[in-house]
Order: structure tokens, then sequence, then C-alpha cells
């Protein structure tokens, strides 16, 4: 999990949530996380301008303190 570090696991389980939940915030931020982690800033940036719209101000603190 993103506490242990093991952010390509927390991608790997964001994606496949998202593929049956595609609207689901949670695992939105878990993607965008893991992605900036994992050094994949470009991705991670483009797909934060996709959603950000729909993730709860928390989730964009979340997300912003992994940015950079």
């Amino acid at each position: 999990d993103m506490e242990c570090g093991d952010y390509f696991g927390v991608q790997k389980i964001a994606v496949e949530g998202l593929e049956i939940e595609p609207y689901d915030s949670d695992f939105m931020t878990h993607q965008i996380v893991s992605l900036f982690e994992q050094g994949n800033r470009s991705m991670a940036n483009s797909y934060y301008h996709k959603v950000r719209d729909q993730l709860s101000d928390e989730q964009k603190k979340l997300v912003a303190r992994h940015r950079y």
C-alpha cells in the first residue's frame, strides 16, 4: 500500500478498481499518487488534469503533496 511505499502495487489495484468503478475518486487519487511516486510525472499530470474536477479538496491536497 502507499504507506509502505509499494506504489506499483497501489497502481495495479487502482487500475483494476477503475475498470470496475471508472468514476471512483479514491481509485483516481491512488492512481495519480502512484504515478508521481514512480517518476511518471507526465502521465500523472495529464491524468490529474483530466479528473481533477471529480476529486475532493482533500484528495487534491494529497495529490499536491506528491507532485513535487
